[in-house]
């Protein structure tokens, strides 16, 4: 009766309802409240987006919103930034790398930026759960325009534009850390948001590749053209950010959203207790590791086409005007990769509610094996295989990113998921990292095309290593669809 009783009590303060005692002496909830409350499943709450996205109870229409155009603002800057790093390097107005070492310098760079965000990454993901999503929002945005405004200003690429680079980097990483799917849209509905986030995130691509074609045409600089997205990113990040729930909306008090208190128990871990606890949970949730490898292949996937792909095209130049054509020809590819990537990512959002996300991660999967082995027999940039590839990759890389995301969302613990978004994209960056290091080296000292075979290779391991997984989920009779973490099909019990 006791536990009952306490039970109730725990859902009065979840839910903002007055208990026996004055609604104005509430206190926070002791830790074995706090216990009993992670075990309860999330209310639902309003209907938003026509009806068809249902929010965690306490989650307003403005908040879901604002995490759209925070998604949105986010990528289109994520892919600005990687879109514009070999332009300025290669721009004679600029740095003026030579073609000959532009692999090596432009891995040295990825190789900078990549180990500055392993490190960074689990702290910010331990901020984002310890001091709430808002602050953080404003940080990542404030590190952003510092970085972007600097680069007028650099002379050399080392220290110069590398550390502007750093600080655009590391600033978009943050931002694209905060998990707000997971924080305000209920289990019922986390697909079907995936696939609207993701589509957003196709179309921020899209317009940052647009937006660069556009100010290039207008006659506007490499130099300038940073400064400028370095503004307007601050700016719509002080837009957006007032309508962001500040903190962990989960555990609150009263019916006031502003009288919002963190958990007190993640008040009090330590930076190494939640590192340990989120690797913890991953060793033991087979769900989250495949997760963990997807978000892997997805975003190698991404550099090969925003990095590896521009290079490569612009390798069969030898003037001038071909050039610029390249580069028209570049920005019309990525734009039908990214419009792809839009129609793709809704009806990979829609699907992921009623399948198993298996039955997306495999086909897609082979779309990309089969795109990056027609790319090999590829000897022009003018070549059908070229077209084929941006076709294949197109449809793979939202279903990657969709099945990453929703498996990760469905799995997470409330009280560790900044922490473990964090530790899932160190392991995407570390990919990321050798793909561009080791393809890099590749590229410049054996052939244009190795980063593409070391793909294929990736792709092989990964396929084979979510097999062995998945077995061993259903060894152990876990062959049903991923649920929430309070309806874990993880191995728990048997590791």
């Amino acid at each position: 009766m006791e536990s009952k009783k306490s039970l109730e009590i725990d859902v009065e303060l979840a839910n903002g309802e007055k208990s026996s005692t004055d609604q104005s002496q509430v206190q926070a909830p002791s830790m074995s409240q706090i216990e009993n409350l992670k075990d309860l499943p999330a209310k639902k709450g309003i209907d938003v987006f026509f009806g068809k996205i249902t929010l965690n109870e306490g989650i307003s229409a403005a908040n879901f919103y604002a995490s759209l155009f925070h998604t949105l603002i986010t990528f289109m800057n994520f892919t600005a930034t990687t879109t514009l790093q070999p332009l300025i390097l290669l721009d004679p107005k600029s740095y003026a790398v030579d073609e000959n070492r532009i692999g090596v310098i432009l891995a040295q760079l990825i190789l900078l930026q990549t180990v500055t965000k392993i490190c960074m990454t689990p702290t910010f993901g331990f901020l984002i759960d310890k001091i709430g999503r808002k602050p953080m929002v404003l940080v990542g945005g404030t590190v952003i325009m510092m970085g972007y405004c600097l680069v007028p200003f650099q002379r050399t690429v080392f220290p110069g534009y590398a550390i502007s680079k750093l600080l655009v980097t590391n600033g978009t990483n943050l931002l694209i850390l905060l998990p707000f799917n997971a924080d305000y849209v209920h289990d019922s509905s986390k697909g079907k948001a995936i696939g609207i986030a993701q589509a957003l995130t196709s179309f921020g691509n899209f317009l940052g590749s647009l937006v660069i074609t556009i100010l290039l045409h207008v006659g506007f600089e490499l130099a300038q053209i940073h400064m400028i997205l370095g503004i307007f990113t601050f700016i719509m990040v002080l837009i957006y950010s007032p309508f962001i729930k500040a903190g962990n909306y989960y555990l609150k008090k009263g019916n006031n959203d502003e009288e919002e208190f963190l958990d007190k128990q993640n008040q009090e871990e330590s930076f190494k207790e939640k590192i340990i606890k989120s690797i913890n949970a991953l060793s033991r949730n087979g769900w989250l590791l495949i997760s963990l490898i997807i978000n892997t292949l997805a975003r190698a996937d991404y550099y090969l086409i925003t990095a590896v792909f521009a290079l490569w095209m612009k390798s069969f130049d030898t003037s001038e005007d071909q050039r610029k054509d390249t580069d028209k020809l570049i920005s019309f590819y990525e734009n039908i990769f990214f419009l792809l990537g839009f129609i793709g990512n809704i009806a990979y959002g829609l699907i992921l509610d009623v399948v198993n996300p298996l039955k997306v991660i495999f086909p897609t999967i082979f779309s990309g094996m089969i795109g990056y082995s027609l790319i090999l027999m590829a000897n022009s940039k003018n070549s059908i295989f070229v077209f084929l590839l941006i076709l294949t990759a197109g449809l793979a890389m939202p279903g990657l990113f969709n099945s990453a995301n929703y498996l990760a969302i469905r799995n997470y613990p409330k009280e560790l998921r900044g922490t473990l978004t964090s530790l899932i994209n160190v392991f995407g960056i570390v990919g990321y990292l050798f793909l561009s290091t080791v393809g890099g080296y590749l590229y410049d000292n054996v052939n244009k095309k190795m980063p593409y075979v070391l793909f294929l290779g990736m792709i092989l391991l990964a396929s084979f290593a979510i097999v062995m997984i998945y077995r061993k989920l259903r060894r152990y009779g876990r062959k049903k669809k991923p649920q929430s973490v309070n309806k874990s099909i993880d191995t728990n019990s048997n590791n």
